[in-house]
């Protein structure tokens, strides 16, 4: 897989990707925070990070109830040459049973919950769902 980098502004980036998302937002009545520091130059290759962040987003959406809460946010790391881009929500989380398992490529939680990637998750909680990328 050859990568394709550039530098760009991470918050105008994300913002452009939560974008496809508004329309969810207002018909099921989530409350979608954004979070991010306008200063951060992200060096990366935008259409695959573009997939990460939209599935990310994606799946909050799909596991978030009516009237939940999505959260997206980045933030410059202590050295400042690197970043950490978080998408929190308050859907059901990972059950405990599967966190060994959710970096199984093509896994799903349930027979009609779908799903066709690589799990992403470096840190879980049962009453979150909690992405790090």
């Amino acid at each position: 897989m050859e990568l394709h980098t550039v530098d760009i502004n991470l918050a105008t980036f994300l913002e452009q990707i939560c974008l496809h998302f508004e329309m969810l937002t207002k018909e099921r009545h989530i409350d979608f925070r954004k979070h991010f520091n306008g200063n951060i130059v992200a060096h990366l290759d935008i259409e695959k990070v573009e997939r990460i962040i939209f599935n990310l987003l994606s799946n909050a959406f799909k596991f978030t109830p009516e009237k939940g809460v999505i959260v997206i946010s980045a933030k410059l790391g202590s050295d400042e040459k690197n970043f950490t881009i978080v998408v929190e929500d308050s859907g059901p989380g990972i059950p405990e049973q599967m966190w060994s398992k959710i970096f199984q490529r093509f896994l799903t939680l349930g027979e009609n919950e779908g799903g066709a990637g690589l799990g992403i998750q470096n840190k879980i909680s049962h009453k979150r769902n909690l992405a790090i990328f």
